[in-house]
């Protein structure tokens, strides 16, 4: 079995037992929350199979990042009890999204390595996947009723520097 695949069946373990746990205490909120978790973890890894560009770093930091934001955030009310969570979390983004865009420019490049080019590519990648993910909270708090964005141009504002930020600084480490 590929290393992979070992650490989504590992890191499927909790949400599972909450499922069950919230199945059992009548907890709808949990219950969604443990089979969106779930849902996410099989599809990134579904994702994987078919693209193979991850390292088991970049694929061990994008299972921890769904586990910290969908499952623990949600599930265990991270994000009240935290205020900076939700800004750690978005910080975190940007490292994230620099790593798996320089995976994704190797694969497409081969052996070419441009270091600059590799730079910019991973730059505005992270860049790019802070705006579209601000978009999404948008689109959810508009549609759906959510408050991912605290009604708040601050936050949308600060979420995306924050993914800015740690992306400038992860071209260069």
């Amino acid at each position: 079995m590929k290393l992979n695949t070992k650490i989504t069946l590992l890191a499927c373990i909790l949400p599972v037992l909450s499922s069950v746990y919230a199945l059992f205490s009548n907890q709808i909120s949990l219950l969604l929350n443990s089979l969106l978790t779930l849902g996410c973890l099989s599809g990134f890894w579904i994702l994987d199979k078919k693209i193979n560009v991850f390292s088991t770093k970049a694929f061990l930091s994008i299972i921890i990042f769904i586990l910290l934001s969908v499952f623990a955030g949600r599930s265990f009310s991270l994000y009240e009890k935290f205020i900076y969570w939700d800004k750690f979390l978005h910080f975190l983004s940007g490292f994230i999204l620099v790593v798996i865009a320089k995976q994704v420019y190797k694969k497409l490049k081969g052996n070419a390595h441009n270091k600059t080019l590799i730079k910019l590519f991973s730059f505005f990648t992270a860049v790019s996947g802070a705006a579209f993910w601000e978009i999404y909270e948008f689109s959810c708090d508009r549609f759906l009723g959510t408050s991912a964005q605290n009604n708040s141009l601050t936050d949308t504002m600060l979420d995306i520097i924050l993914g800015v930020l740690s992306a400038l600084i992860g071209i260069f480490i």
